[in-house]
């Protein structure tokens, strides 16, 4: 099981990787939801918005005031909760990408030799 520790807004958070079926169970359902209400209403409450659903899909940022973070923290946040949870598979998507890129550049270029 990975882990990783980071701070965010002076306090120490540790991410600890995810079984499939907490994610399929506690986030897939929670993402969709928490798009909407992102994107109801006026914009300027956004802000106010995605701490709320943020609490919802990361529970270790209940109490932490989000408002005293800097948006690279965020940013740290979430790609240290990516990188615990799917660092298999951002190293199994970029080959698989390349390749089908590849066999798309073979499939067009035989089309223009045709």
């Amino acid at each position: 099981m990975r882990s990783e520790t980071i701070v965010l807004a002076g306090n120490t958070i540790i991410l600890n990787e995810l079984k499939i079926k907490e994610i399929k169970e506690d986030i897939i359902p929670k993402i969709g939801p928490a798009w909407e209400k992102l994107t109801q209403g006026n914009t300027a409450e956004i802000v106010d918005r995605l701490q709320d659903q943020m609490v919802e899909i990361f529970p270790q940022l209940k109490g932490i005031n989000l408002e005293e973070c800097y948006p690279s923290e965020i940013e740290a946040f979430v790609e240290a909760w990516i990188n615990v949870n799917f660092s298999g598979l951002k190293r199994l998507l970029g080959p698989v990408v390349s390749l089908t890129t590849l066999g798309k550049q073979k499939l067009e270029l035989s089309a223009v030799n045709s």
